[in-house]
């Protein structure tokens, strides 16, 4: 059973990705020049955004309250529903654009968590190069 709501779950989240890298390509000036940045998770696409804009770094950690800024969370989303519902697809997601993408989350006392670490490093797959 499980193997089944695999296979339809990949093919859901390939599907996604077909229809909106075609309503990206046919929204373009060039069609040539087309390279969809297309994630399952709305968070993935901001996130791709903030590592694009800083590739000269391998790492950026976040407060807790900044990563939620960061990526438009509202501020009252539960942190421990972070790590099943939006880190998870975003790992999912990143993993395929950035070679050494990874979340770890960082702890303070009690196990209370301060904020995030995303290791990416200037290593984006070009996709379109390969």
């Amino acid at each position: 059973m499980s193997k089944i709501l695999t296979q339809i779950q990949t093919s859901n989240k390939g599907t996604t990705r077909i229809v909106n890298a075609l309503d990206h390509w046919l929204d373009k000036d060039n069609p040539l020049d087309f390279y969809p940045e297309v994630f399952c998770s709305e968070y993935s696409t901001r996130l791709n955004k903030i590592l694009r804009e800083n590739i000269d770094k391998d790492v950026i950690k976040f407060t807790l309250e900044d990563f939620k800024r960061a990526l438009g969370i509202p501020p009252e989303y539960q942190t421990r529903h972070l790590k099943n519902n939006i880190i998870q697809k975003m790992i999912s997601d990143l993993s395929e654009e950035w070679q050494a993408f990874d979340i770890e989350t960082i702890y303070g006392k009690m196990r209370k968590i301060l904020g995030y670490k995303i290791t990416y490093g200037n290593n984006l797959v070009l996709k379109g190069n390969l």
